[in-house]
């Protein structure tokens, strides 16, 4: 089985550099992608430096979102003979190949999408529970969100068993089958950022095959340094709001009731942070 690595790139390749320089030694991929995610920057040229035979740098026509550059990827990957890939963010550290070589022996014809325990600045993050519509209104509460993530979290009492199902993985690093992706109709490219993961969770959830967290691996996320480099806090807070109701409206089947409420909160949060800018000046 010959397995892959995607690594998705946008006006950060020093980042990207360094998670390369991480994992080229590791025997176990056979072929490492870069995405450059048609960078506004000289990233392209530089990550080009790097390629060999067994490091591919390729670059989008357009910067369509991160799915849409998954998608790029893995359609290459495939047309090399590549059963399986690792999608990673350019913000990942991973310790040892051992992680990415037991993740590899945890690939089974009933799975999908595998994935480790991702340490966070903030602490873990296991895989979680697909918001429903209900959920989605209460998570957009400014100020009392953080109330209301439990609902969306598996309790800690649940990770008794090295492999676990769950609704849905973190999609800052995974594993993944290509022919499950391909059969689900790729990640969905009407979402720019955001969102990505419950999508995912849902298409998988239709053709009932697994999504597994393995409890005895873990890798590290320097959570959102790509993101925050390249979206200011408004653009960032608004391309999710959109891509929420998106999901809720394709993949959830969300009334109208309820995404308009969406978009109000949305409005006045806006309005409040653009407030809060000028009396900071």
């Amino acid at each position: 089985m010959k397995i892959g690595f995607i690594v998705v790139n946008y006006n950060d390749a020093l980042t990207t550099k360094k998670l390369i320089e991480n994992i080229a030694p590791y025997k176990c991929i056979d072929l490492i992608l870069i995405v450059d995610n048609h960078s506004t920057d000289h990233s392209y040229t530089e990550l080009q430096k790097v390629e060999n035979k067994h490091i591919k740098v390729l670059q989008a026509d357009a910067n369509k979102g991160y799915g849409s550059a998954i998608n790029f990827g893995a359609k290459y990957l495939k047309e090399q003979g590549i059963e399986w890939s690792f999608i990673s963010n350019a913000d990942i550290v991973i310790e040892k190949e051992t992680v990415l070589e037991k993740l590899i022996q945890d690939i089974h014809e009933d799975r999908a999408w595998i994935g480790p325990t991702i340490k966070e600045h903030q602490g873990l993050n296991r895989g979680f529970k697909v918001e429903s519509p209900a959920d989605s209104l209460l998570l957009s509460l400014p100020f009392f969100y953080r109330k209301f993530l439990k609902r969306i979290k598996y309790d800690d009492t649940y990770y008794t068993k090295e492999i676990l199902p769950v609704e849905a993985l973190s999609g800052c690093f995974f594993l993944l089958s290509l022919k499950v992706l391909e059969e689900v109709g790729y990640f969905d490219e009407k979402v720019f950022l955001y969102y990505e993961e419950s999508i995912l969770a849902r298409k998988i959830e239709k053709i009932n095959k697994q999504i597994v967290l393995d409890t005895s691996v873990s890798v590290f996320h320097n959570h959102a340094v790509t993101i925050n480099k390249n979206l200011t806090r408004i653009k960032k807070y608004k391309t999710l709001k959109k891509s929420q109701r998106y999901f809720q409206k394709q993949y959830n089947h969300a009334n109208g009731f309820i995404l308009g409420i969406h978009k109000t909160i949305e409005v006045v949060t806006v309005l409040g942070l653009k407030i809060r800018y000028i009396f900071k000046k």
